[in-house]
């Protein structure tokens, strides 16, 4: 629990003084610039870890589409028109 919450900790306060950092001494685009090898390293892993799996055809469930779609219909109505 220790380590995750030194992570939950650590993130905000370093993500701001990082940005900051390199705002100041390079460019505002380095703070996105400092996520493309992070982004690479999640994508070599990906790449390497993660099979291929190829989908098993079935039938479409109509009265399970149907359903939730009239749940979604209504939890959108809900939202919308909630008690004003």
């Amino acid at each position: 629990m220790a380590v995750w919450g030194m992570g939950v900790i650590v993130g905000p306060i370093l993500g701001p003084v990082l940005g900051g950092w390199l705002t100041d001494t390079y460019d505002w685009r380095w703070v996105f610039y400092v996520n493309v090898p992070i982004g690479m390293i999640a994508f070599a892993g990906i790449d390497a870890f993660m099979r291929e799996t190829r989908p098993i055809a079935r039938r479409l469930d109509v009265f399970g589409f149907d359903t939730l779609s009239i749940a979604i219909a209504a939890l959108q109505l809900f939202l919308d028109r909630g008690e004003v």
